[in-house]
């Protein structure tokens, strides 16, 4: 049997308060950033004369910028692209032999192969922060994965025969487990003798940090925070000789959550003009957040052999980085940056280390002893903001602009208007096994075009409709391992269609296909990103499906075909769907408004506050909703969903410091005899048939935002965020996510992102990122057990999203 060394609760909680610190610590020291622009200078003479002929708007004249290697407090962006290498895994033994016979010998260096490489990027500005320069940077790296299948590692019983066994197979190894040569109480008879070796290896490195520079007013001295996440994984799956179906799967996690303080140096020293050269090097002292998970399990043999354990502490930890770099300028405010990149990390948990005693049941130590080095090249363009800022154009005053902010300050809209968004973006996902990107729609903020129209009917009385589409089409939300390219079709989907009266006094009712009084309620964001990414986390990526890690059938047959990333969240969407309703509103009263809506089988309320003060704004929604739509108690499906909703979002306009926060608890009341997260509304059995009397436990979702906002050049506004969410029991009590029936279940994202505001356009451009990590607990098939059943893991995999867009509004 397994042992658990933690709760589900304890677990989730565990993780969301690490990543939550761990990415919002490094945005923390930004506090309140000012500008200081760089004074006039003097290009030099080999710029190409286009650039210097460059006309400044009317009205304004050509300020000629500071010279590139001039030393000045300007903003500046540097985005590099990262080609990472890591040193191999060493040596570690995996296997041994059965006795005096002789053995295959398979180490851990199997997997260090020459294709050891990553994809990454990094990304870097510079500011000021009370007259002193600071500098916030972040990186990530795609995920290092390589896999082999070793064959004939055994030849037979014989003498002289070849009889290999893995080493946590050898109970002299496991001292602590109580196992005797004959495999019991664990039986690993499977690892024994084994004809099969299938080894599949990945880990994973992000990080962000933050300096203040020529601290102490030491030119090049830097301190600050830094956060790194280190994971590995390892899988392993055996088959034993002359038995195809005695097969055991062992899966292996560490996951290394570092914060802490370091210092630094960083210099460049012109060589020539418009070229410099130099570096950092930085060292630091990190606590060392620990997570490793085990798990053990047979195809044939459940009842014998079905364990996993969890534990977690803390730790010191260092690293150490260098990163020489040249900058060669090629435009007034724009270098071509190149260089290398080393990193040491010292005192982390892997994985191999873990092997030799994964049936130790005993076994606590998570072995956080090792070393981990990274090397590589990165390249990329580093911007001075202030100097593109000047040449950028006035923003054009667009109609559709206008209407909206007199719309926000309750005035009467224009007569008629068209509008519309096209938010497109690249989006590449890697579950584990499978990586792949595809140009989708951003369904946070999707395309639309619609038009309104209003007239006064009397003084205060206004009258109108409003009329909008969506495209569907490679929606962010619909792409997965088994439609990577989303719909291929065009189609439209209705999203307003409506007409409303509206009183300055009594309020407005709105009539037709339009928002419920909850709709928008978890949406409340300052942080003006959630056309990158919102608190509705599965619309991006959401039905990308799981994929086990401990998958008893490599490579493709690992994917879970019925559960995905929405599945979490019960289905996609924690907003309120609008649909046919009639919806009033009250008129809004020292900052508070409520609303109600309602059709037949469905109805919610809201409260809404906001209140702008002097330096600070605030906005935040609560609301409730009963939906028993889509019930057919003639036949005896009955849907009730019960939601408790809301959000709130502050900011802090002299810093641009933001925090936005949403929840949502969703009861499942009805009866209805799917086993589905979507649909389910009750407990279903190992057969998958509902448990009469019971109900699904609540889902309750969290989510965190903060970071800063700010207007850092005549651009517009740039917004550095982190975010984090939690899920609970969305699949708690179904068929779901590998065993017969679900115990426990939680997802845990961590996320950070950069968006820039283009106002003479209209535009957005942002980069995001987003990790999962999953938790499912189950029941599984034994032969043995009463009912049929045994208690046993369900090892996911990570799943790593990236994506990058730009959205247009008109």
């Amino acid at each position: 049997m397994r042992t658990q060394a933690k709760s589900a609760q304890s677990r989730a909680n565990y993780r969301y308060g690490i990543a939550a610190g761990s990415l919002a610590a490094a945005l923390g020291l930004l506090g309140s950033v000012s500008l200081a622009r760089a004074d006039d200078g003097a290009a030099p003479s080999w710029f190409a004369a286009p650039v210097l002929n460059y006309k400044a708007p009317a009205g304004a004249a050509y300020v000629a910028p500071k010279p590139f290697w001039a030393e000045d407090p300007a903003t500046r962006l540097r985005v590099e692209y990262l080609m990472l290498y890591r040193k191999g895994p060493g040596a570690t033994a995996l296997t041994v032999a059965n006795g005096p016979s002789r053995y295959v010998p398979v180490f851990s260096s199997e997997l260090d192969t020459k294709d050891r490489t990553a994809a990454g990027f990094r990304a870097t500005i510079d500011a000021q922060l009370f007259d002193t320069p600071v500098e916030f940077s972040a990186f990530y790296s795609t995920p290092f994965q390589t896999e082999r299948l070793l064959s004939g590692l055994s030849t037979g019983s014989g003498t002289g025969a070849i009889r290999t066994n893995t080493t946590y197979a050898d109970p002299t190894l496991n001292p602590n487990c109580g196992c005797s040569p004959n495999g019991t109480p664990l039986n690993y008879t499977n690892s024994q003798t084994i004809d099969k070796l299938y080894l599949n290896h990945s880990s994973q490195l992000f990080g962000a940090e933050a300096n203040a520079k020529s601290v102490f007013g030491i030119p090049g001295l830097m301190l600050g925070v830094r956060s790194f996440y280190f994971g590995e994984d390892l899988n392993s799956v055996t088959t034993k000789f002359n038995n195809a179906n005695a097969i055991d799967a062992v899966s292996i996690q560490t996951r290394n959550y570092l914060l802490g303080p370091q210092i630094g140096f960083e210099g460049m020293f012109d060589i020539a003009p418009g070229i410099k050269i130099g570096g950092s090097a930085k060292a630091g002292l990190y606590a060392n957040f620990i997570e490793r998970e085990r798990s053990y399990i047979s195809r044939n043999q459940t009842q014998a052999r079905a364990l996993q354990n969890y534990t977690n502490g803390t730790g010191f930890a260092q690293a150490y980085e260098l990163n020489p770099r040249i900058e060669v300028a090629v435009m007034p405010g724009v270098a071509l940056t190149a260089g290398g990149t080393f990193l040491w990390l010292n005192n982390v948990s892997t994985v191999f280390p873990q092997y030799a005693t994964v049936t130790d049941t005993g076994d606590r130590n998570m072995r956080a002893k090792d070393k981990v080095f990274y090397y590589g090249l990165q390249a990329g363009l580093k911007i001075d903001l202030d100097t593109l800022g000047k040449y950028s154009p006035p923003p054009m005053r667009k109609r559709y602009l206008e209407a909206r902010i007199l719309e926000s300050q309750g005035a009467t809209p224009l007569p008629f208007m068209v509008y519309g968004d096209i938010n497109r973006m690249a989006l590449s996902w890697n579950d584990g096994v499978q990586r792949d990107t595809r140009v989708v729609d951003n369904y946070s903020a999707p395309s639309i075009f619609g038009a309104r129209g209003a007239i006064e009917i009397a003084r205060g009385w206004t009258t109108g409709f409003h009329a909008e589409v969506g495209l569907l089409q490679a929606r962010s939300i619909a792409v997965s391992q088994d439609l990577p390219g989303g719909e291929k079709d065009w189609a439209l989907d209705l999203r307003y269609l409506d007409w409303f009266i509206r009183s300055n006094r009594y309020g407005k009712i709105t009539v037709g296909h339009t928002s419920t009084a909850t709709d928008g309620a978890v949406l409340n964001d300052f942080s003006g990103t959630n056309a990158a990414a919102s608190a509705n986390i599965a619309m991006i990526g959401g039905d990308l499906m799981l994929r086990s890690a401990d998958a008893l059938d490599t490579g493709s047959g690992s994917l879970i075909t019925r559960t995905s990333i929405g599945d979490f969240v019960g289905g996609a969407t924690i907003d309120t769907l609008r649909r046919n309703v009639v919806h009033y509103e009250t008129p809004t009263y020292k900052g508070f408004d409520f609303g109600v809506a309602a059709r037949e089988k469905f109805w919610d309320v809201a409260l809404n506050y906001r209140a702008n003060l002097a330096n600070w704004r605030f906005r935040a929604s609560v609301g409730y909703l009963r939906d028993t739509e889509g019930s057919r108690e003639d036949l005896g499906f009955k849907k009730d969903r019960r939601e408790w909703k809301g959000s709130a979002s502050v900011i802090h306009d002299p810093t641009g410091l933001f925090v936005t926060t949403a929840f949502v608890n969703r009861q499942f009341r009805g009866f209805d005899s799917s086993n589905q997260a979507t649909f389910g509304e009750n407990m279903v059995d190992q057969l998958g048939n509902v448990i009469p009397g019971t109900h699904r436990p609540d889902l309750r979702f969290g989510y965190l935002k903060t970071g800063l906002r700010k207007q850092f050049t005549p651009l517009g506004d740039t917004k550095f965020y982190a975010e984090t969410a939690i899920a609970k029991n969305g699949l708690t009590g179904l068929r779901e996510g590998g065993p017969k029936v679900v115990t426990a279940s939680t997802l845990n994202m961590i996320g950070a992102g950069v968006m820039q505001d283009i106002d003479a356009y209209n535009m957005q451009v942002y980069l995001g990122f987003r990790h999962y990590a999953f938790n499912i607990e189950g029941l599984r098939d034994s032969n043995s057990q009463p009912g049929g059943v045994i208690a046993s893991p369900a090892p996911i995999k990570d799943i790593n999203l990236v994506f990058s867009g730009v959205r247009f509004r008109f």
